[in-house]
């Protein structure tokens, strides 16, 4: 099936976005991105194109860089509160189609982490 564009312009909002959140904490830490990539265990030249917004992490890099610069993945994906309740549903739905799908081809060590994060979050939410 063919990406629409409304679903590429916004993955390429998100990767800008993402990589723009990544680069701003590397800097604060005093980190390269050298040093962050052998962390994240990725080539110094995939964490460039990840902060230079040119690609989307994967689910497990986006949670290990959230681990590293000590950060929660609502500021790298720039949500907050308002932002959530302004979600169109539809967008809100195909989103979680394809979170969905792509869970699928989770390992089960990855979906239990997969779970953890939500879980996480919806506690986090509710304080």
């Amino acid at each position: 099936m063919p990406i629409k564009s409304s679903d590429r312009d916004t993955a390429d909002k998100l990767s800008q976005h993402i990589g723009q959140r990544v680069r701003q904490l590397r800097i604060a830490k005093g980190l390269t991105q050298r040093d962050l990539a052998i962390q994240i265990g990725m080539t110094v030249q995939a964490f460039a194109r990840m902060e230079r917004g040119l690609s989307l992490p994967s689910f497990p890099t986006f949670i290990r860089v959230c681990q590293l610069l000590d950060t929660t993945s609502d500021f790298l994906l720039g949500f907050d509160e308002q932002e959530v309740e302004t979600l169109e549903t539809d967008e809100h739905t195909r989103a979680l189609a394809r979170l969905q799908a792509q869970a699928r081809d989770l390992d089960t060590r990855a979906i239990k982490t997969l779970e953890q994060v939500v879980v996480h979050m919806l506690s986090t939410e509710q304080r």
